[in-house]
């Protein structure tokens, strides 16, 4: 299915009802993609992706840039596969 024209940028520690955008998971918003701030070192967790964004899961590009880069060149290549991980988990809960 292909992508829409706009986008979205939804944090990921933000309860989407109680800010009234909850709308933005429904049909109408179908093929719009999520960039998602806030997994990692803001207090998000990956493993967590369906039951944040329901439905629209699969159209969220989760970043995870300081978690992964505070731990230094040495491991980058671990905390990448443990986000990998994570994000698979976090996706298998639909």
């Amino acid at each position: 299915e292909r992508m829409g024209s706009i986008g979205a940028v939804v944090g990921a520690t933000l309860n989407f009802n109680t800010v009234g955008i909850s709308n933005l998971f429904d049909d109408n918003f179908s093929r719009t993609p999520i960039l998602a701030p806030g997994f990692g070192a803001q207090g998000a967790n990956l493993s967590d992706l369906s039951d944040v964004f329901g439905q629209s899961a699969h159209r969220v590009l989760a970043s995870v840039s300081r978690s992964v880069l505070e731990v230094g060149p040495n491991s980058i290549s671990k905390a990448i596969d443990s986000a990998k991980a994570q994000l698979a988990e976090g996706l298998n809960h639909e």
